[in-house]
């Protein structure tokens, strides 16, 4: 019954063997790979000793097992701590120190003879259920078997600090594997204590037990695929195109969002080099190469961003960079969108009063450090009041339009401001001469002789202008305003309609 039991649990560890290997893509297969075959060469090991009928196959077919026996444990840890994702904090000098003890183990139980570290006594002792192969435990078995329970420990911390975080569903999981490596433990527990048979090695009959518990967890949660499958669809079937480069910046990977970029820059990635694949664009391929966020527009006026991670080993050293190249042509037009909500009036489509007052800070600036001249002109519309009364608001908003698209017609490089209400103003780089006095004038007539059609009736408005230079006596933005707001109320105490400088 035992022997047919352990070939069950041999045929079903090869199956699981040979699953991982074919479905599996991910960081830890390869542990979990050598975990499985490692328990099917100790369970395969253990059955043909039991099969066995001499002492010396027995002794054989015991030694056949500690090939696998003593990297069980630290196997199991590697897989822990790599699915865990804890594998950074496990660095090669640990990772050493791990397996000292099992390949001292392996190689002591193989030379066993010599010295009787391992096992002091190896001989056949008869129980109703069978012959069996009772083995005197030496002082490095102890040392052996104190390893691996120390390693065991640490699995079990990580699956309850993982359990205690963990979401409901990954907490079913995590339960299920930890329950996996309670049994194993306890079977180690039953041949240290003499249980029942004492030459009966408990450890290898409740293992396939621990491996169908996994296996549950694979099916049931998706123990090794959620996470792999996950990563492999963002990869593939991602909005952005993605390239993996190794430290060499040779072309590793690439999805197919990164064929179709790369065909509108005929480019075919087929090649390895990156510094061959853009000979002819050397500037993308420094931006490629480089490892901060940088920018590129491509033939169709699309505009792509280049964002790059690193791909770390343990030790925090890049093994490779992933490039990510997303299309932000939308992001930016929306950024623009919103820089110009919060620049322009809407009614005007002139600048508001906050960044007509942040150009005319930069400008007063810039025109002392060059010593240039400045002109500030603040315009309002005479009577608004009435003409919103006469007309409603309706008839005041064509009012404003109009005079902003007379502004900017006539001040075509200025930067032009609605203030709010009906105030406007205007920035000028020019000194205040007879020529500059006649364009604002030749403004406010051209404004004051404009017909405009509300509801099929005439709507006429006139403006009333101060202007204000720059000068050693209106040294600063503050003054410039105050002095152009008084020169203003100047031309309205005098009647409207005119300019006063």
């Amino acid at each position: 019954m035992l022997s047919a039991y352990l070939f069950f649990a041999v045929l079903m560890t090869l199956f699981f063997c040979s699953y991982v290997m074919m479905r599996s893509n991910i960081s830890y297969m390869k542990y979990f790979f050598w975990f499985c075959l490692g328990l099917s060469i100790y369970l395969l090991g253990y059955m043909m000793e039991l099969h066995s009928i001499e002492l010396a196959d027995m002794i054989f077919w015991n030694q056949i097992q500690y090939i696998a026996i003593p990297f069980i444990p630290t196997l199991w840890l590697l897989v822990s701590t790599s699915y865990l994702q804890r594998d950074r904090y496990l660095n090669r000098t640990q990772l050493i120190v791990l397996l000292l003890v099992p390949v001292l183990t392996a190689l002591i139980r193989l030379t066993n003879t010599w010295h009787q570290l391992f096992y002091s006594s190896m001989e056949i002792m008869a129980y109703p259920a069978g012959r069996f192969l009772s083995l005197g435990k030496g002082p490095w078995y102890y040392i052996h078997t104190l390893h691996s329970s120390l390693v065991t420990g640490l699995i079990l911390t990580l699956l309850i600090k993982d359990f205690k975080k963990g979401h409901k569903e990954n907490n079913r999981r995590n339960l299920l594997l930890l329950i996996a490596l309670v049994v194993p433990y306890a079977g180690m527990t039953m041949i240290l204590s003499g249980t029942w048979i004492s030459a009966l090695d408990y450890t290898a009959l409740v293992l396939p037990l621990s491996l169908i518990l996994i296996m549950i967890s694979i099916y049931t949660y998706d123990f090794l695929e959620v996470k792999s499958l996950a990563r492999a669809r963002i990869f593939e079937e991602g909005a952005d195109a993605m390239l993996v480069l190794d430290l060499s910046n040779n072309v590793l990977d690439y999805n197919l969002q990164a064929v179709s970029l790369f065909q509108k820059l005929d480019i075919d990635l087929t090649g390895s080099s990156l510094k061959n694949l853009l000979l002819k664009r050397a500037s993308l391929q420094e931006k490629i190469a480089s490892n901060v966020v940088e920018t590129f527009m491509t033939p169709d006026q699309r505009i792509y961003e280049i964002m790059t991670w690193p791909m770390n080993n343990r030790n925090e050293r890049p093994l490779a960079y992933i490039k990510i190249i997303s299309d932000i042509t939308e992001r930016k037009k929306m950024m623009l969108q919103l820089q110009q909500m919060a620049r322009i009036d809407e009614l005007s489509q002139l600048y508001n009063r906050r960044y007509f007052m942040e150009l005319f800070e930069e400008s007063y600036k810039l025109s002392e450090e060059k010593s240039e001249p400045l002109i500030l002109l603040m315009l309002d519309l005479d009577r608004f009041k009435l003409i919103n009364d006469t007309w409603g608001h309706g008839g005041g908003d064509l009012v404003i339009r109009k005079f902003s698209r007379l502004l900017k017609e006539h001040f075509p490089e200025a930067p032009i401001g609605r203030l709010g209400g009906e105030e406007f103003a205007v920035l000028l780089n020019k000194s205040l001469t007879v020529e500059t006095f006649n364009t604002v004038e030749q403004f406010r007539i051209a404004f004051e002789n404009q017909t405009l059609f509300y509801n099929e009736l005439p709507i006429r408005a006139t403006t009333s202008i101060g202007i204000c230079e720059k000068t050693d006596a209106v040294s600063s933005p503050g003054a410039m305003l105050l002095d152009a707001d008084k020169k203003l109320y100047k031309a309205k105490l005098e009647g409207r309609n005119q300019v006063v400088c």
